[in-house]
């Protein structure tokens, strides 16, 4: 006889039933009858007029002032243009001394940003041109990297809101270097365009507080500043 014990076989293990979570059913939107009926808006709605007729006006008073703004400024903007030529690369190192451009120029570019002799910014909203504005870039006839000396891209804003950009780009003599600044004029994407607004918003009010190496709102501070060390 065998000396063996027969082992005893394991026990099974209880299988412990799954636990199911309840969803919190999501409560059905409570729809309200308005409490106002058509008939019971009609003098409110004879109010709101009188407020929207006023705004409308104001609106097209305001289109009417920034015309005549631009008009008177178009003279000063040309004694403004020959005073900045009077100071060497003026342009060049309004350009690279911006934050945000600076990350966008290459040393090549930099190069050509010498021949750089002005910049101007149109704007318009006249009938029936569309609401838009134009950057142009002038250059001296030492550019050698590309054969034109006026550079543009155009913004036109249409009436469905969509943005129709036209472009003079630069004609290279070469071949297109590859991460160039100036590749921007060669650029159709109408949805975010933050070199345009940096060159029309940042720069053309008055270009002086990149070239000094600051940005919108510092030389205000620095004004606030010098007012707080008189006193």
């Amino acid at each position: 006889m065998s000396s063996k014990q027969k082992q005893p076989a394991p026990k099974k293990q209880k299988t412990q039933p799954a636990k199911i979570e309840k969803k919190e059913e999501t409560p059905a939107p409570v729809h309200e009858e308005n409490p106002a009926q058509p008939e019971e808006l009609k003098e409110y709605r004879t109010i709101q007029e009188r407020i929207d007729t006023i705004d409308e006006k104001a609106a097209a008073e305001i289109v009417a002032v920034e015309k005549k703004s631009r008009k008177e400024k178009e003279p000063i903007y040309a004694e403004r243009a020959a005073a900045l030529k009077k100071i060497p690369h003026f342009w060049k190192h309004t350009l690279i001394n911006h934050g945000v451009l600076s990350q966008v120029i290459s040393e090549a570019d930099t190069k050509i940003l010498d021949h750089l002799e002005d910049m101007k910014v149109e704007e318009w909203d006249d009938d029936p041109s569309p609401e838009g504005f134009r950057i142009t870039m002038y250059f001296s006839s030492g550019n050698t990297a590309f054969s034109n000396r006026e550079i543009s891209k155009e913004f036109h804003l249409q009436p469905d809101s969509s943005v129709q950009i036209k472009a003079v780009a630069p004609k290279w003599k070469g071949k297109e270097p590859k991460d160039t600044f100036f590749a921007w004029f060669n650029d159709q994407d109408e949805t975010s365009d933050e070199i345009a607004s940096i060159l029309r918003d940042d720069i053309w009010p008055d270009p002086t507080i990149s070239y000094l190496g600051m940005m919108p709102g510092d030389l205000g501070d620095e004004e606030d500043e010098d007012e707080e060390g008189d006193e």
